[in-house]
């Protein structure tokens, strides 16, 4: 009965999905349906809040933003369980040179067994027929020990570079797992990854560091009348702009769509603000040109909204904050900085998120 409950759930779960894929005009193709599906399921909180945000923001997604969703929220799965499958298979092999070592022990410990026997055979007084006998047997044994050597030599030999082969397609899929594929930076994975990790790191030495949202004004435009090759261009102009622009230890990951996230560490507020304000300055110099044509796009701007960590509270309440000052950039107008001074929004107790707000 259960059972049945739960594939008539599923499949009102399918039926939404599909009149979401019918409503936005979008393709219906596996991956589509797979996203649409996860985000009708409600399975995926991050996913579901992202297509929320941008319905709401753009009243629709387009193909291009739906295979780019897809990829950062749902796409990892896969990567992830090739890493595994390479794992798996480097312990494989790591076992079989193990058990191939152990068998070459065994060899060793029975060659000196022989040698044991042949000293002891000879030590009592002996005739010459039967000391050449000895002697034979233990140079059998000698040549013996000596092939299983050579050919140990040889198989461990090209089981090192099975396992180097194994050890580097792991580090790939490891890698590939927390790297966006069109932007070449973190991901949305890595990012709540090194942003939890600055947080440790923060709580334990008290130094200050700032989270900065930023966004590509007008994005969908790029989209709608250039094409989506020309949007995928601008984001890695974007991106090469604002990784060229930051020093040191400091990160910058790509959040979703059109949207980066940028770690700066052992940053204040102000300082903060600083940065955000030249990386604004320093997309805006740069003019976009359609590789197909030449034809000059004019200027790309962006939108930052800025926000430093206050001790005890959890890495969701930080974005959430610098996610507000963004907003607030928008409505003012885009190609703005604003920081959480601006808004004058209150300090939270930790893990309290309903007293959020501008004060």
């Amino acid at each position: 009965m259960a059972g049945g409950r739960q594939n008539e759930k599923s499949v009102q779960i399918a039926e939404q999905a599909l009149e979401r894929i019918k409503a936005l005009g979008l393709p219906a193709t596996p991956a589509s349906f797979e996203l649409w599906f996860a985000y009708a399921s409600g399975e995926h909180p991050e996913l579901t809040a992202e297509i929320n945000r941008r319905l709401a923001q753009n009243g629709a997604i387009s193909g291009a933003e739906a295979d780019r969703l897809y990829e950062s929220f749902l796409a990892v799965p896969v990567i992830a369980q090739r890493a595994e499958v390479a794992g798996t298979q480097l312990s494989d092999e790591v076992d079989q040179v193990v058990a191939m070592i152990e068998g070459a022990i065994g060899s060793a410990q029975r060659y000196g067994d022989d040698l044991a026997d042949g000293r002891h055979a000879i030590m009592p007084a002996i005739d010459r027929d039967t000391l050449r006998l000895i002697v034979e047997g233990l140079v059998h044994s000698t040549r013996e020990a000596e092939q299983e050597n050579n050919a140990l030599g040889v198989t461990l030999r090209r089981s090192r570079q099975r396992i180097d082969f194994l050890r580097d397609d792991l580090h790939a899929a490891q890698s590939a797992s927390l790297t966006d594929a069109l932007t070449g930076l973190p991901n949305r994975r890595h990012f709540d990854q090194l942003l939890n990790a600055t947080v440790i790191e923060t709580r334990q030495s008290g130094k200050p560091f700032a989270l900065l949202m930023c966004d590509i004004d007008h994005f969908k435009q790029y989209n709608d009348k250039y094409g989506h090759l020309t949007g995928d261009d601008v984001l890695r102009l974007v991106a090469q702009e604002i990784r060229k622009s930051l020093k040191g230890r400091d990160i910058v990951a790509r959040f979703g769509g059109e949207e980066f996230a940028i770690i700066l560490q052992q940053t204040g507020i102000s300082d903060a603000a600083l940065v955000a304000d030249h990386l604004r300055a320093a997309v805006l110099v740069r003019k976009v040109v359609k590789r197909s044509t030449g034809e000059d796009l004019g200027r790309i701007t962006v939108s930052i909204g800025v926000a430093e960590y206050r001790a005890g509270e959890p890495a969701e309440q930080l974005i959430e904050r610098a996610d507000a000052c963004l907003g607030e950039a928008k409505i003012g107008g885009r190609n703005r900085v604003v920081d959480e001074r601006d808004l004058g929004v209150v300090a939270l107790a930790p893990g309290d998120a309903s007293n959020a707000g501008p004060a």
